[in-house]
């Protein structure tokens, strides 16, 4: 009763999947291609513990392959006004990092106070499906503070109050993205934009059941 684990695997062949490709159209919408043979495959485990009768401790990990078998990326060529076609295989599908993980520390000094310490970190990803390192976001590893306050222990009839302190560390770090390219001048110039996220913020919530 105080150790909880889960180990699943998983293997997804796809055919035509629809993918991202890192680009935008001109009203800013992500554009998306089909790609012939893609796959996704992975391992998640996962585990709960006990620690004390006042702390619990949940977290998982996944690792994963995110494969697509073959793709080819057109970039616009300035000089020429047409486009260079570059076939690209096995590489990794856009916004799929390798690693993904959460974890959970919980404090329950009283019976209607919960603080909980929760960590996520995610991997490097690919802002298209080339595989570059020129077009990638780096991995990042957050971390965030809840305080709950509950009027009983009944879950059909109760006043939950949360203060929830997100990027307690204030990281600079962005999660997504997108890529286009040019070649000017006989050289390939990348233009890479990136959503950075809020620095150190707050949120109060009120949460009634009845």
């Amino acid at each position: 009763g105080k150790v909880k684990g889960g180990f699943t695997a998983y293997w997804m062949q796809y055919r035509n999947q629809l993918v991202l490709t890192g680009e935008i159209n001109d009203v800013g919408a992500y554009n998306r291609v089909n790609i012939a043979k893609s796959y996704r495959a992975g391992v998640e485990f996962e585990l709960a513990l006990a620690l004390h009768k006042k702390v619990d401790f949940s977290g998982n990990v996944c690792f994963s392959q995110n494969k697509l078998a073959e793709f080819t990326e057109f970039v616009d060529d300035w000089d020429t006004g047409l486009q260079q076609a570059i076939t690209y295989r096995n590489t990794d599908l856009a916004f799929s990092p390798a690693v993904t993980s959460s974890a959970t520390l919980s404090w329950n000094p009283f019976s209607r106070v919960h603080l909980d310490g929760i960590a996520r970190y995610v991997g490097k990803q690919y802002l298209d499906n080339t595989q570059s390192n020129d077009r990638s976001l780096p991995g990042f590893f957050v971390q965030d503070l809840r305080l709950r306050f509950s009027s009983n222990e009944s879950r059909d009839r109760r006043i939950v109050f949360s203060i929830l302190i997100s990027n307690v560390f204030n990281k600079l770090y962005t999660p997504n993205g997108y890529s286009f390219s040019v070649i000017i001048g006989g050289q390939r110039s990348n233009f890479n934009s990136m959503f950075p996220q809020a620095e150190r913020n707050y949120m109060l919530m009120l949460n009634l059941s009845i």
